[in-house]
């Protein structure tokens, strides 16, 4: 890791997002668009709520650099304010394909079906999580956007 992505980070870290953006801003422009630096970059956009910006640079993430589960993740969440939850699952379900052991991705397109009512579908994306991922069974008994699948086993 560079310094500048370190400071950059460090900068996330702390919630001033701004901070890091002015870092990025003053680094060469060969180097605003290696993907790490572009990776950051989604970080601050979603930090500043810029849902335009991180759906760009996250679809272009996933062009240049498509075997990181999370600039899908991150695509699909920003295309949620941008175009609307039924093609951020669209993008989910690419990302699907392309890790179908991925928890991450599995819970998420959970969490997306719960929403749209898709109550099968998302618990099935559920237990296959839980089951590659242990951990995202607490996080699922706490999570909000699940309560449709709670509200469904008690009635």
């Amino acid at each position: 890791m560079s310094i500048a992505t370190e400071e950059i980070s460090g900068f996330l870290e702390l919630g001033m997002w701004e901070e890091a953006n002015e870092v990025v801003e003053a680094l060469p422009p060969e180097e605003k668009t290696l993907p790490e630096i572009l990776s950051l970059r989604v970080r601050i956009y979603f930090a500043a709520g810029s849902w335009e910006l991180m759906a760009e640079v996250s679809h272009h993430l996933t062009k240049i650099d498509p075997s990181q589960s999370a600039h899908w993740l991150n695509y699909s969440q920003a295309t949620i304010y941008v175009d609307g939850l039924p093609l951020a699952l669209e993008i989910l379900k690419q990302a699907e394909k392309r890790f179908p052991d991925d928890a991450g991705v599995l819970y998420t397109l959970a969490l997306r079906e719960s929403t749209m009512g898709l109550i099968e579908e998302a618990k099935a994306h559920l237990n296959a999580a839980i089951r590659l991922d242990p951990r995202y069974r607490q996080n699922a008994l706490d999570d909000p956007e699940l309560n449709a699948l709670w509200d469904d086993f008690t009635s």
